[in-house]
């Protein structure tokens, strides 16, 4: 991770100075953007959640006859992984009944899904045309938070309920939003330009919102003022913005 974070800063100032999203460049920015929607405490909760959730109906499964779970506790003590000195079946039902554990998942498994859904998420990345926008300092700046990547639909009326809040990287009519510095932002899609623009207020306010929308708890900004929209679709103020915007704890 150290080498590639050392072309972090390069690939920014090359397009900062070129205005252009190409090349070399180009590929090391869509590989911060794939790593940074993969890589994300609040999505390693969930996969922990997910994988909790199969290791409860398995055990319960394995417990829900003696006999199943003396078979296969000898079949485990044949491969020598545990020793004949293991608490009784109604000891280890007793404690799973309680529910007063933890399940957890190693930092190598989370690493190695990660890699998994890096490589998954980057080609698709790729596949996207993307708009670099440029704000003007009279029309203030473009903020960022703990949660960057946003994937969003871009008709979410036309979209299904039970769709509608699990857009996937690889589905057609979604937006991918990044904010690369306070002055620049990439926005991509399947179906639209691959252009460089000065950002009217509007698309800053509209980008601010929605990146403070997606933010996990924290959002950045160089300065105490920013624009967003509230839900009239009006340009305000950030400060008033926020104050209604339900907290996220």
């Amino acid at each position: 991770m150290g080498k590639f974070e050392s072309l972090i800063a390069p690939a920014v100032t090359e397009i900062d100075s070129t205005n252009q999203f190409q090349g070399d460049a180009r590929n090391t920015i869509l590989n911060l953007i794939a790593l940074l929607a993969v890589r994300h405490p609040e999505r390693r909760e969930s996969m922990r959640k997910f994988h909790a959730q199969i290791a409860k109906i398995s055990m319960s499964m394995v417990l829900a006859h003696p006999e199943v779970y003396e078979t296969i506790t000898a079949k485990i003590k044949a491969e020598e992984k545990i020793t004949d000195n293991q608490a009784s079946y109604e000891d280890v039902k007793k404690f799973f009944d309680s529910g007063e554990y933890d399940i957890q998942v190693s930092n190598e498994s989370h690493l190695h899904s990660e890699e998994v859904m890096h490589e998954t998420v980057l080609p698709l990345l790729a596949k996207r045309n993307w708009m670099l926008y440029r704000v003007d300092p009279a029309n203030g700046h473009f903020i960022t938070s703990d949660h960057p990547v946003s994937l969003t639909w871009r008709n979410p009326s036309e979209v299904p309920a039970m769709y509608r809040y699990s857009p996937g990287f690889a589905m057609r009519d979604t937006e991918v939003l990044f904010p690369l510095t306070k002055s620049l932002i990439l926005v991509g899609t399947f179906d639209g330009d691959s252009e460089y623009q000065i950002a009217s207020p509007f698309l800053v306010a509209g980008c601010n919102s929605r990146v403070a929308h997606y933010c996990s708890r924290q959002i950045y900004s160089p300065k105490r003022t920013f624009i967003a929209l509230n839900s009239q679709m009006q340009i305000i103020n950030g400060a008033d913005f926020l104050k209604s915007t339900p907290a996220k704890r």
